[in-house]
């Protein structure tokens, strides 16, 4: 969300909106804070709605960084003994879809490969929230097990 010219547009519709949220009670104050907000200059809305935008960034968004080599020599424990001789062991992965900036909510694709055969099956999620995450898996889970019934 991009939030830094919110004071160029703010101050131009500012007294239309003090009076609408004035007539509809959701704004209370004494009429010098109101007089004054009328007045306000646009980097007076700037410099006190900075912590406000602050709240609306998103950090620690990180993509996927590549495995290190020590990385596959540590055991996983898993629910069963993996075998790859047999279907149904499943490596899933996230793909980014944010176009080169990691910033914001964007686009991502859940991709669950079937070790054995290669079945691929591929469900977009909105982001890496676990919901979407979760939703996402049973709703393939749920595919899978109805595809030979």
């Amino acid at each position: 969300m991009k939030t830094t010219c919110v004071q160029k547009h703010l101050k131009p519709i500012l007294n239309e909106v003090l009076d609408n949220l004035l007539a509809n009670g959701h704004l209370h104050g004494s009429p010098q804070a109101i007089e004054n907000l009328r007045h306000i200059s646009a980097s007076s809305i700037d410099r006190l709605l900075k912590q406000e935008r602050k709240k609306l960034e998103i950090k620690g968004r990180k993509g996927t960084k590549p495995g290190t080599l020590l990385k596959q020599q540590i055991a996983i424990r898993t629910w069963a003994e993996w075998d790859e001789n047999c279907p149904g062991f499943m490596e899933i992965d996230l793909v980014a879809h944010e176009g080169g900036n990691s910033r914001g909510d964007f686009a991502q694709t859940l991709n669950m490969v079937d070790v054995w055969s290669g079945w691929t099956e591929l469900v977009a999620i909105k982001n890496k929230a676990s919901k979407w995450v979760r939703e996402a898996i049973e709703k393939v889970k749920d595919f899978l097990l109805s595809y030979g019934n």
